[in-house]
């Protein structure tokens, strides 16, 4: 009973810490939206709550191998309840992150009382989930509203991995319900967080270091096949098929199924580099220097350091003695994870490290994603603040024999990375502050340049935002984005000149059509049809030309978006014959994309051809 009411104590203390926590970050609330933010909520949308408005906000993000349904269904249900506004959307961000810490904090007591340091279960488990709350590097992540995908994945998983604890504890102990609680509550919460975003697939590679961490090394005498005292041969041997059946359910056969279906994709991650200014064994590298960076990113929490965006940190393309020395320690760190747990020995500081890395499996290794986000880090932050925790609460007081020195040591820490947090979140507030601080901070950030000029347009600053977006060029001179960016700048204050357009029809001959290309070039219509753009048409048509001649290795889809923006161009010359056919063979190419047909549509009807209109919405239906 003193245990039952020591833990709702230390629950109680950090539900208030938390319920402080919200004073810290309420400034954010109200920030700017950013980088993928209004694309990914203007497609969740919800103006009507119905069974089919929700399926269809749930079914119709496109992001991932899954969808992310679940996340999409969250932001419709913000903006049906709230609106437009950043401040709910982030405030539900944060209260995500609090029940994530309440998980987080529960799951490391459950997991630390059948270890060493049981005693102090309670105590360690608090200041982890504390620690981790209150880092100012998961600000890029709370305050970031897109990442709420991040978020629900890491909740539910530490959910699911709840379950599974729970059940194996209760299997081991030869109580009632252990399996169903495994067979039940794990796949469901697999199931959610999958739907939130795929890093919940990472929930067996957690599940594996659990089992083999705690649950095969424990210091409970529940090992092996010994029976308890007064347990039957029978139950012995059932309880041990239970444990292998669930060992075999939910950690081997898994492992074995994801291991052949990253061999069967391959081919397509590595396909994934055609459109990237790195290749895979520059990535493995890069990424092996990264690890490191994130470690000096939690563990040294400098303002100067932290950024939206990481675009600046440089790319690896040899291996020399720095990337042999990192990756030696982190072969040296996999190594003694092993053989602590084939010796059975249970390392809760060993388990942070193996947590940090297994975190960091899906997003920087091999998958061909952007170098480095802050948001990576959600989880694998946890690992650390445990090896932290278990280093103050029980290493420490070996060396110096005092707990207030102690908890004065734990007190200072908290208290800067509130303060730290606090200064961060300020930065936040406002668009203005945001820009300027991370250009400022990150010079080097096409990134930073880019949000900074989108920025100075709004404004009205037409020489600033060309000004910045010609730093971004020069920076990323392989991305087009940012000359066709300029280009558009240029369109709409009327400053254009003639190295403005050379330097972005020949920036686009032969690339590779990103992500901030489509848009700039999307936003370059869009200026020529709605501004009265001055650019001449043969000087958009050798644009066009360019692009063309980059992507027709490319994917189809984007060979299909290529083919729209001509459409749309022979739409805005009159030339209805051309931009019919081009319509058609960019809605052939991507069929998922239904912006094409509703394009074509609206222009059919425009020009009167009504017959045809309805047609095409049949084909539609």
């Amino acid at each position: 009973m003193n245990n039952i009411i020591r833990f709702i104590v230390y629950i109680g203390i950090l539900v208030g810490v938390l319920s402080v926590l919200w004073f810290v970050y309420q400034p954010g609330f109200s920030g700017p939206m950013l980088f993928d933010d209004r694309a990914n909520l203007q497609a969740a949308k919800l103006d009507v709550l119905t069974w089919a408005s929700l399926l269809d906000v749930a079914t119709h993000n496109y992001s991932g191998i899954f969808g992310r349904g679940l996340s999409s269904l969250s932001f419709g249900l913000t903006h049906y309840f709230h609106g437009e506004g950043t401040f709910y959307f982030k405030y539900h961000n944060f209260l995500i992150h609090c029940l994530t810490a309440l998980a987080l904090f529960y799951l490391g007591y459950r997991l630390l009382l059948i270890t060493r340091y049981a005693k102090n279960a309670l105590l360690i488990a608090f200041i982890s989930a504390l620690i981790w709350a209150i880092h100012p590097l998961n600000v890029s992540t709370v305050l970031y509203i897109v990442q709420r995908m991040a978020q629900l994945s890491a909740l539910f998983t530490v959910c699911a991995l709840i379950c599974y604890v729970i059940g194996r504890i209760r299997i081991e102990e030869g109580r009632r319900f252990g399996l169903l609680i495994i067979v039940i509550g794990y796949p469901i919460f697999l199931v959610l967080g999958l739907l939130s975003k795929e890093n919940a697939a990472l929930c067996t590679l957690y599940t594996l270091i659990i089992e083999g961490f705690f649950l095969v090394s424990s210091s409970l005498n529940w090992q092996g096949n010994l029976c308890s005292v007064g347990e039957t041969t029978s139950a012995a041997k059932l309880r041990n098929q239970y444990r292998w059946l669930v060992r075999s359910c939910f950690i081997i056969i898994p492992l074995v199924i994801g291991s052949l279906g990253l061999l069967y994709t391959l081919d397509s991650f590595v396909a994934g580099y055609e459109s990237r200014p790195f290749s895979l064994y520059e990535r493995l590298l890069s990424q092996i220097h990264i690890l490191f960076y994130y470690l000096q990113l939690i563990v040294f929490p400098r303002l100067s350091e932290y950024s939206l965006y990481h675009d600046d940190y440089p790319i690896v393309r040899e291996f020399g003695w720095g990337t042999l020395v990192r990756l030696s320690a982190i072969f040296a760190a996999i190594g003694i994870c092993i053989l602590s747990v084939v010796k059975k020995k249970t390392n809760v500081i060993l388990f942070g490290i193996a947590w940090f890395l297994v975190s960091h499996a899906m997003e920087s290794t091999i998958i061909p994603l952007e170098m480095i986000f802050e948001h990576r880090n959600y989880l694998a932050l946890y690992g650390i603040s445990l090896v932290l925790s278990v280093f103050l609460i029980s290493t420490l007081p070996n060396f110096v024999n005092s707990r207030g020195f102690t908890y004065g040591v734990t007190g200072a820490i908290c208290i800067l990375l509130l303060f730290v947090l606090s200064v961060r979140v300020n930065t936040w507030r406002t668009a203005e502050q945001l820009t300027l601080v991370n250009v400022t901070a990150h010079p080097l950030s096409a990134r930073s340049h880019v949000d900074r000029a989108n920025l100075l347009g709004r404004y009205g600053n037409g020489e600033g935002m060309i000004e910045h977006l010609t730093i971004a060029y020069e920076l990323e001179r392989w991305n087009p984005g940012a000359a066709i960016h300029r280009l558009s700048a240029a369109c709409v204050f009327n400053r254009l000149d003639r190295y403005i357009i050379d330097e972005a029809i020949g920036a686009a001959n032969g690339a590779y059509l990103t992500a901030y290309t489509s848009l700039a070039m999307d936003n370059l219509i869009n200026n020529i049809e709605l501004e009265g753009c001055a650019i001449n048409k043969q000087d958009v048509f050798l644009l066009l030309e360019s692009l063309d001649s980059g992507i027709q290795g490319d994917s189809q889809q984007n060979q299909a978006r290529q083919q729209f923006f001509l459409a749309r161009y022979y739409q805005h010359l009159g030339d209805v014959e051309n931009a019919i056919m081009a319509y058609d063979r960019a809605i052939t190419g991507d069929q998922s994309m239904t912006a094409y047909p509703s394009y074509k549509i609206r222009f059919l009807i425009g020009i009167g051809m009504y017959d045809k209109a309805e047609n095409d919405i049949l084909l539609l239906i």
